[in-house]
């Protein structure tokens, strides 16, 4: 009798793994199903100016970043501004993530990379201060990838795909041809070129917002390439090419 209740116990033990095993085969399918209806957006969720702040908490923290802390002093290197066209240090650092002008880990990591740049460049590679910088930036990458594993590549995907995305909605967004009615002022037939009057215009709308992920400074520098670019394609006039008569430019 007793061998006999031990063989029922084995057999519903045996039975239970088996169900077990098709629950988790199920639920593997079901998971299956599940991704194949996903999109392929990276599963990347951007970090908080809190997340920011707190690693830049850990770089002040390291003995490396005494000499970092604060500006140049123009007084005591007045040199330095000479030689260094792109200054930068850990407070400025604080300053541009309070005002949500660094906003990624990528953002941050090229800061450090700065700050390393500057300190060789000017101190020179076997110096003391180059060595501190190139710790501190080796804290820093080696911290992100710590605390966030494969960053880099998500981060990159995340914001590609977010791009896309942007620029997808501004298609949506834009207006279709329009009729437009031009002041004789307008009518510029001579030498040779085309009478605006009888034809129809397409209207391009760039919003401003998709600068914003950019630091206050590369924000500034891709808004004058874009204003340059925008002055040379007012100059083209080639049978060719599209014609751009005007553009105009609001505050948002």
């Amino acid at each position: 009798a007793t061998a006999s209740k031990r063989t029922r116990r084995t057999r519903k033990r045996g039975a239970a793994a088996e169900s077990k095993k098709a629950d988790d085969a199920d639920d593997k399918d079901n998971d299956d199903d599940n991704d194949d209806g996903e999109d392929d957006t990276p599963r990347w969720k951007p970090v908080t100016k809190q997340q920011l702040l707190a690693l830049l908490r850990g770089i002040l923290a390291q003995p490396d970043s005494k000499e970092f802390q604060e500006p140049v002093d123009k007084r005591k290197v007045p040199d330095y501004y000479k030689s260094i066209e792109q200054p930068m240090d850990l407070h400025k650092v604080r300053v541009d993530i309070k005002k949500a002008n660094l906003t990624t880990l990528t953002e941050l990591r090229d800061r450090m990379a700065l700050i390393r740049d500057n300190a060789t460049e000017f101190n020179g590679d076997e110096s003391d201060i180059a060595e501190q910088a190139q710790n501190l930036f080796k804290y820093t990458v080696d911290t992100m990838e710590e605390v966030y594993p494969g960053w880099q590549e998500l981060e990159r995907a995340y914001l590609e795909a977010k791009e896309d995305e942007d620029d997808d909605d501004d298609d949506d967004d834009s207006d279709p041809l329009l009729d437009v009615e031009l002041d004789e002022d307008d009518d510029e037939s001579e030498e040779g070129e085309i009478d605006v009057n009888d034809h129809r215009y397409a209207v391009k709308v760039i919003a401003k917002a998709k600068f914003s992920s950019r630091s206050r400074n590369s924000k500034q520098a891709a808004f004058e390439a874009f204003r340059r670019e925008v002055e040379v394609m007012t100059q083209l006039n080639h049978r060719n090419i599209i014609k751009f008569y005007r553009t105009y430019e609001d505050r948002t």
